[in-house]
């Protein structure tokens, strides 16, 4: 299967209102994710991450559905449960 390596982003404005909306999902949830940059064979991805020094709390994985991001979960804070673990510890 042949790969395209086309970005999403058409334009620096698109990329900035993704960056956005990521971050009025995290105030409006008071969650807030580290931003760490990944090297992959479609070239550098941002993977948002919550405690990820962690070495005592089990992964949890959010994967983004078509044409969607990761914070798509968040919405309407849906990942409180999951998280409410990783707050007591803080």
């Amino acid at each position: 299967m042949k790969t395209k390596r086309i970005s999403s982003y058409k334009s620096p404005a698109d990329k900035q209102f993704v960056e956005d909306w990521n971050n009025k999902i995290q105030t409006l949830n008071s969650s807030f994710y580290e931003k760490l940059s990944v090297q992959t064979s479609f070239g550098e991805t941002v993977v948002l991450s919550l405690n990820h020094e962690g070495r005592d709390l089990e992964p949890v994985v959010i994967l983004p559905g078509a044409r969607t991001c990761g914070m798509f979960w968040d919405v309407n804070d849906n990942l409180a449960a999951v998280r409410g673990a990783i707050y007591f510890q803080l």
